[in-house]
């Protein structure tokens, strides 16, 4: 028996120096792999002390015991080590594909190379030759573009070595969104690749004469006064705040709820608007030019994009409150107008 736990302790002395699936620190960074080595090199002793202090046990099923507990504690440790093994390929994979997308702070919407809607206009005018992309999402894509634009996800980075090599012939590459950043983000991404790339820095829904499927005019999304709100909310309408979060919690009026339409995907905006009751009634809230360009945008999905985005309830959108501090006293809440 004491040569079975001795040679067993030298076993455990010896694994976590022989041991190659743990991988390198620069992999993992964390003490895990330390944690473990440590545990079966201190039990590799505290098993040589077993045997030493043999006399001190009288009762043979001790020994099974502990022959037991150790059994058990190598296994786990095996485990943890084919784990790691495992741990270790994902973790080089995601650092692989990390590598490959840039620092967001690194490429600045860059406006020199955006262009006004004029000058965007001229250039569909004159037929010059370029290639438009549009980086809204597919369904907003689909539900109406401007003609000829092709739809170009707006993180697909990998994608951006293929558009290059496919648009060599091209002029100008032309980017739009709504607002002009992620089309700008991604302006400046191909141009650090030497692309003649542009992007559009106005809403290029305005371009009637040159819009593909659905048309929506920005124009179409109600301004409401504050007596219409007022009239509104007292019949049960919903005041949405598209702002992000940050400001959002900084102050807000108490009765409306966050809804920060352009940083969320499909699924939440579908389960956000699901969320109510069958023609509910929404008034959008802003309190400067960004924030009530985001509401119109939103007013633009909620009115127009239920069968592309599988809403099953029907709502309306009332129309844009843009003096929300009017409405502060009438909530008895603290707003943010910064």
């Amino acid at each position: 028996m004491k040569k079975k736990i001795l040679k067993f302790s030298v076993f455990l002395l010896l694994l976590p120096f022989s041991a190659k699936a743990i991988p390198p620190p620069e992999i993992i960074n964390n003490f895990a792999p330390i944690l473990v080595q440590g545990v079966a090199f201190f039990l590799s002793f505290i098993l040589i002390g077993w045997v030493l202090l043999k006399k001190f046990f009288k009762k043979i099923f001790k020994w099974k015991f502990y022959i037991f507990i150790s059994i058990i504690f190598s296994t786990s440790l095996f485990s943890i080590f084919l784990n790691f093994n495992i741990t270790k390929e994902e973790i080089i994979k995601a650092q692989e594909v990390l590598t490959k997308l840039p620092d967001p702070n690194y490429y600045p919407v860059n406006k020199k190379y955006g262009i006004t809607l004029k000058d965007f206009e001229n250039i569909l005018i004159h037929n010059e030759k370029i290639k438009i992309y549009d980086v809204r999402l597919i369904e907003e894509y689909n539900a109406g573009h401007i003609t000829g634009a092709v739809f170009l996800k707006s993180y697909n980075l990998e994608k951006l070595d293929q558009i290059i090599e496919e648009n060599k012939n091209y002029d100008k590459i032309i980017l739009y969104c709504y607002d002009g950043q992620r089309s700008g983000y991604l302006t400046n991404i191909l141009r650090e690749k030497g692309v003649n790339a542009f992007y559009v820095n106005e809403l290029t829904m305005n371009l009637e004469s040159f819009w593909e499927g659905d048309y929506f005019n920005f124009t179409q999304v109600k301004l409401l006064t504050t007596k219409e709100a007022k009239k509104h909310i007292k019949n049960g309408a919903i005041l949405l705040d598209p702002r992000n979060p940050k400001k959002y919690q900084q102050g807000h009026l108490i009765s409306s709820l966050n809804a920060p339409f352009l940083e969320l995907g499909n699924e939440k905006i579908i389960d956000f608007l699901n969320s109510f009751a069958n023609e509910t009634n929404f008034i959008g809230i802003c309190y400067d030019n960004l924030s009530c360009f985001e509401v119109t945008v939103l007013a633009y999905r909620i009115n127009l994009l239920y069968d592309r985005l599988y809403i099953d309830k029907k709502h309306t959108f009332l129309g844009i409150y843009a003096t929300p501090e009017k409405l502060s006293d009438y909530l008895t809440d603290t707003i943010n107008t910064d």
